[in-house]
């Protein structure tokens, strides 16, 4: 939170205690209750600017031009005991040049990235860093 208000400048921690169930359609907006440590530079009707983290998650992400793609079926390219095997994935967002994947690929397998041309599955390929 920031107060540039008289006296205290600078942004101070504190806790959300209740969000309002409704919203004001016009303005797009709704009230959020914050409770605030008890500081004596803070005074009653002082102007604040609340800012909200929306969390983080993890989340295991391929390569767009890692994942082939026919009709609905989306699979990448896994090494697997030295040979490429086709996995077939389920994928989420894209976030810039990349793809979420919710589910059919493990952290830490390897997958095949850049993919060449006319591989298949079985085909002798070489994990590097």
């Amino acid at each position: 939170m920031i107060c540039p208000a008289a006296g205290f400048s600078g942004s101070i921690g504190a806790r959300v205690s209740e969000i309002m169930p409704s919203v004001d359609a016009a303005s797009r907006s709704y009230i959020v209750k914050i409770d605030l440590p008890p500081l004596a530079a803070l005074r009653s009707g002082m102007f604040g600017r609340a800012v909200f983290s929306l969390g983080k998650r993890r989340v295991l992400a391929v390569p767009t031009g890692s994942v082939r793609e026919e009709g609905q079926l989306r699979w990448v390219w896994v090494v697997d005991a030295g040979q490429a095997r086709a996995r077939m994935i389920t994928l989420g967002e894209a976030h810039q040049d990349r793809r979420e994947v919710l589910s059919g690929l493990n952290e830490g397998e390897r997958i095949v990235f850049p993919v060449p041309a006319g591989l298949t599955d079985g085909a002798r390929v070489e994990a590097r860093p």
